[in-house]
């Protein structure tokens, strides 16, 4: 379920509802969803990833096979994705260039 400002999953047997602007990045564990959100949480649910892409929108990247983060969360793009509340996120280094370029593109988007 989506209303285009929050998520519905099934987190731990329970439906929880998460706004998507609360949610930093995701990383797919096989057929598993981590949804890492502000505040240290993390949610885990089964979802495919191509769902989850399609629910979170256009303000995600996808980083690496299995990896999106939400722009809105990235601090810089080094060879290392750094978010601002300094987790780092590796990526494939000849990916560079496209996720530059795909972040911003979303950012000259939203201005």
């Amino acid at each position: 379920m989506q209303d285009g400002e929050t998520i519905t999953i099934n987190s731990k047997r329970k439906l929880v509802t998460i706004y998507i602007s609360r949610i930093l990045y995701v990383i797919m564990q096989r057929q598993y969803a981590e949804i890492h959100v502000y505040g240290n949480r993390k949610y885990v649910t089964r979802m495919t990833f191509g769902e989850l892409k399609k629910q979170l929108g256009e303000n995600f990247i996808e980083v690496r096979r299995g990896c999106i983060v939400s722009i809105k969360a990235i601090r810089s793009i080094t060879d290392k994705v750094n978010l601002i509340n300094g987790e780092i996120l590796r990526y494939t280094v000849r990916r560079k260039k496209e996720i530059l370029s795909n972040y911003q593109a979303i950012i000259d988007d939203n201005s």
